[in-house]
């Protein structure tokens, strides 16, 4: 007997992987060490990765933690994405 492939669990949210993965260098940041995002960047972070989200659209101010939440970019060690940087020249922005 032939058994199917174990399926591989959900991807951990976006937002949960960047607070457990992403670092803020010493001497680039107010505040170095793990990231603690905001419940407004949770909630984009998560939708970036979303399924059933085409696209998020941001109107944002300076200086609210945008560099720090895209640097992580869309969980490239379980479900690589094109980075928006990325998709910016070929005008899907």
């Amino acid at each position: 007997m032939v058994r199917p492939p174990p399926k591989r669990p959900p991807p951990a949210p976006l937002s949960d992987w960047l607070e457990d993965v992403l670092r803020l260098p010493v001497g680039l940041s107010a505040d170095p060490g793990p990231i603690k995002l905001a419940p407004y960047m949770r909630d984009i972070a998560d939708a970036i990765t979303d399924p059933r989200i085409e696209r998020v659209t941001c109107i944002k101010s300076a200086r609210v933690g945008w560099t720090s939440l895209m640097s992580g970019g869309p969980l490239p060690d379980q479900r690589p994405l094109p980075h928006p940087d990325a998709l910016a020249d070929r005008g899907r922005l």
